[in-house]
């Protein structure tokens, strides 16, 4: 689920120490400090969608561990899945994330009757701070190099 600050700006990966879009500007080239609806849509036209494994759960603060897991409701991630065959990797950015789809979507996925590749990301969140920024980048880069718009070097 979005941080709190994402919640109240109405934005993915609002909070200003989180690696998202400084990472997206590295992979794709769309600067972070474009307008927050122009980022979205030239992550779009990079292959790349944004999406919550829950539309809606309980929980306190910002972080992932502190969703209650009894309240977790998921998106319709699978047919979203469905609608869009050419769709064939998700990434998660995070550990937490992993679990959710794993719990509520992953035994849904082989109804879909194609493969569809799946691999967790370090958390770009500023509460993983284990990994910097540039080792971050070297991981995430697999999501420029399967979307196939990664921006020249």
């Amino acid at each position: 689920m979005p941080s709190t600050e994402s919640l109240a700006k109405r934005r993915y990966y609002a909070h200003p120490r989180n690696h998202f879009w400084p990472l997206i500007e590295a992979l794709f080239g769309i600067a972070r400090d474009l307008p927050y609806r122009r980022r979205c849509a030239e992550l779009t036209g990079s292959k790349v969608a944004v999406w919550d494994v829950l539309s809606q759960c309980s929980h306190k603060g910002s972080l992932d561990s502190s969703i209650v897991d009894s309240s977790a409701v998921p998106n319709d991630i699978f047919g979203f899945l469905q609608r869009n065959a050419g769709i064939g990797n998700i990434f998660f950015n995070g550990r937490k994330s992993e679990q959710l789809f794993t719990r509520h979507i992953a035994p849904k996925m082989a109804a879909l009757n194609r493969d569809v590749e799946c691999r967790c990301l370090p958390s770009t969140s500023p509460a993983n701070a284990s990994l910097s920024l540039q080792q971050k980048l070297r991981l995430w880069q697999a999501v420029a190099d399967k979307a196939g718009t990664a921006r020249e070097p």
